[in-house]
């Protein structure tokens, strides 16, 4: 009637990769078959972690990675959860359960039952929390390897701590649940014989696309003398953090876009800036 030949979107082909998440679909499917507690199966929110595990996986890998490092440099290297501890010259207060309102442990059970809190990486962290090492965030920063200047020095123990902080942000028996999926996938892989489970790691882009540089102000001026106590409230530091956003905002592409709804109420606008990364 109105000589329209094509009233539908072309119905394809889809892309070459696996778009509809079917590895993840065969291998709940396949789990779903586990043996269960109360019942012949496990239940269908056991068998659902697998979707919690794989999203918070993805939430570690690089958008924008296959960039080449500078000057041809790659970092191959791996590091032990327990090799990778706080630098000895670290003195920022560390925060524990204990200095919280309304906290269940006290002081000293706290440190008889987790003495590495945010003071030692844990096995699993790496699965749940975006990491770089100390060296290639620096690099990405000052486009350069630290020396032995005092100000590097003081900026790799910065990053060290801002990298435990950020590894600490899940509690231990969240990341043990996490990476026990870990384990269950590779196995659920190798019964399929899927080579590849998980997207690829990485690199990183070559810039400071973690907020480093903010992190690492946020935590020296954290040791800034506070008025009712020996350093300066959280909510006096992390005004750093809404001064680099508003900065952000001011630069071509730092307001990013908005979305406003049918309404013309309720808009959301996603900003560009490091202080919002990861």
């Amino acid at each position: 009637m109105l000589g329209v030949d094509d009233p539908y979107l072309e119905r394809g082909p889809y892309p070459e990769v696996d778009s509809f998440g079917m590895k993840v679909a065969c291998m709940m499917l396949i789990r779903s078959l586990d043996r269960g507690v109360n019942a012949k199966t496990i239940q269908y929110e056991t068998m659902r972690g697998l979707i919690s595990h794989y999203s918070n996986f993805t939430h570690t890998v690089p958008g924008g990675a296959g960039k080449p490092r500078r000057n041809g440099i790659i970092c191959l290297g791996m590091l032990h959860a327990e090799c990778y501890g706080q630098d000895p010259e670290d003195r920022f207060p560390v925060l524990h359960a204990s200095d919280l309102d309304d906290a269940v442990l006290g002081s000293d059970q706290l440190e008889t039952d987790d003495p590495t809190r945010l003071r030692q990486a844990r096995d699993g962290d790496h699965l749940m929390c975006p990491f770089q090492c100390d060296v290639c965030h620096f690099r990405n920063v000052q486009g350069r390897s630290p020396g032995d200047h005092h100000r590097d020095k003081l900026f790799m123990m910065c990053i060290r701590r801002a990298n435990l902080d950020a590894l600490w942000s899940r509690e231990s028996a969240t990341v043990r649940t996490n990476r026990g999926r870990f384990n269950k996938v590779m196995g659920l892989s190798e019964m399929l014989g899927v080579d590849d489970p998980y997207a690829e790691r990485g690199p990183y882009p070559e810039e400071d696309s973690f907020g480093m540089k903010v992190a690492c102000m946020m935590l020296i001026r954290s040791l800034d003398q506070g008025v009712i106590a020996r350093t300066i409230q959280y909510e006096t530091m992390r005004g750093l953090r809404s001064h680099y956003s508003n900065f952000t905002h001011t630069i071509p592409g730092g307001a990013g876009y908005a979305t406003i709804g049918d309404d013309s109420r309720g808009a959301t606008f996603f900003a560009n800036s490091p202080t919002n990364s990861y």
